[in-house]
């Protein structure tokens, strides 16, 4: 029997239409990982809001991309507004591709604000495999926890039976850090000396951050270093944000709420700035409205309203 054209076309549309598939999705996904090669390199030369727009393109490609979400998260971590926000992406994207460079900076993210119960939720038995338990640098990560958790000289102890690498001592220099609060001159004085010893640049510089900005006694010596460490690495996001008040003592519900925008939620179709607003303006003027909403006429008549984002207060802060 003899096939007619119409017959022979149908025959072959579904490879012909299986082909464009191929093809559309190659092409996007060449244009996704060329976006995401120009946004990494882009914010590893401190150029964040040009980093941003990368990976703002990339996302609208493949809003799953484990890639993508982490490197975007890791970006919107450099202000207050977006952090918390920030925090969820690299979550995210860690539960589709294991990063222990992702694992590792969520986890010290969770730290610089003090969110202890998350941060060991990344390192414990329910996350975990008991091989992953059992790699080094968990193994850090978890008996650095467990001595800021208990600042003593039993945790310091059991930190410092572990292999000495810079990542424990850096675990080391957060202990101590946080023991300086009550032997302040002596813990400060150890984390000075571990500080000196670190042989890893980034790891170095990364430690400074958590450096206290009132320390008087070694604060000329850390601004100096932070100074260097920003020239080295333009692109480390911990190194050019703006320190948070210490909400570690306070309700971490409250500092969420402050913290946390929606309008970050990439799920939230108007997360994006109004016209003639940079996205790092949006969030901590809208973090600002949402507090002076929360607290009502507590909030304070004399708020720097050119500066906001780092003026409003945590409740019990001085």
């Amino acid at each position: 029997m003899k096939r007619t054209s119409r017959q022979i076309l149908l025959r072959q549309l579904p490879v012909f239409l299986l082909l464009c598939i191929v093809v559309t999705g190659s092409m996007s996904c060449n244009r996704r990982g060329t976006l995401l090669r120009e946004a990494n390199e882009l914010r590893s030369q401190g150029l964040f809001d040009a980093a941003h727009e990368r990976y703002r393109l990339a996302f609208s490609e493949d809003p799953d991309d484990p890639q993508v979400l982490a490197g975007l998260g890791s970006l919107y971590t450099l202000h207050h507004g977006s952090y918390f926000a920030g925090l969820e992406m690299m979550k995210q994207s860690l539960r589709m591709r294991k990063d222990m460079d992702v694992h590792r900076k969520l986890f010290l993210d969770y730290l610089t604000v003090g969110a202890y119960n998350s941060a060991a939720l990344l390192v414990g038995e329910s996350y975990l495999t008991i091989e992953e338990l059992f790699r080094p640098e968990i193994q850090e990560m978890r008996a650095g926890l467990s001595c800021l958790r208990e600042p003593d000289l039993n945790g310091i102890q059991q930190l410092e039976q572990l292999p000495r690498t810079d990542w424990r001592d850096f675990y080391l220099i957060l202990c101590h850090l946080h023991r300086a609060e009550s032997v302040q001159t002596e813990a400060r004085t150890r984390a000075q000396e571990l500080q000196q010893e670190l042989q890893t640049r980034t790891i170095a510089c990364r430690a400074l951050s958590f450096w206290p900005e009132n320390d008087e006694q070694h604060g000329e010596w850390r601004d100096r270093l932070l100074k260097d460490c920003r020239s080295e690495f333009p692109g480390m996001i911990a190194l050019f944000r703006k320190p948070f008040p210490d909400i570690s003592a306070y309700n971490q519900d409250r500092a969420r709420s402050i913290f946390d925008m929606d309008i970050y939620k990439h799920e939230d179709p108007g997360w994006e700035p109004p016209p003639g607003m940079s996205i790092w303006e949006y969030a901590p003027a809208a973090a600002v409205a949402r507090e002076r909403e929360l607290r009502g006429a507590d909030w304070p008549d004399n708020i720097d309203e050119e500066n906001q984002s780092e003026t409003y207060p945590l409740e019990g802060t001085p």
